[in-house]
């Protein structure tokens, strides 16, 4: 199994994204609020790793590669082995429809670019079941 970065202690979240300047500051944070962080670089890592672990959230870049992040969003809400309260946030730099949010399973949009603190707090809210769809 993936060697998890960030403490020993629960929850542990899944991230999904290639583009490194994005994902360090997310790990950071993760980390600092005690959660444990293991990565995926590309669709379909992230759909092998997200059932391997049945992370507390999983995070996915809106862009990754190979499957691309809302068509591994749909998959994850189709699979059985997936919990269905799992949240799945989408990291996006656009906007994006609630028709297309909704259709793929997502429970949030958060922008790439939030600081530390804004995703300490987003994070918190998420897995406690207070987050918004945006």
């Amino acid at each position: 199994m993936e060697n998890v970065k960030g403490s020993n202690a629960e929850p542990c979240f899944l991230l999904a994204s290639a583009d490194e300047a994005a994902a360090v500051p997310i790990e950071a944070a993760l980390a600092a609020a005690g959660a444990g962080v293991v990565r995926a670089w590309d669709g379909e890592q992230a759909l092998r790793r997200a059932v391997e672990l049945t992370p507390a959230a999983i995070l996915l870049d809106r862009y990754l590669p190979v499957i691309d992040g809302l068509a591994v969003a749909a998959e994850l809400r189709a699979d059985p082995r997936i919990p269905a309260a799992t949240p799945i946030v989408l990291l996006s730099s656009e906007p994006l429809e609630a028709r297309q949010r909704d259709k793929a399973g997502v429970t949030a949009v958060f922008p790439k670019s939030a600081s530390a603190p804004d995703w300490r707090e987003f994070f918190g809210a998420v897995l406690a079941g207070k987050n918004e769809r945006t």
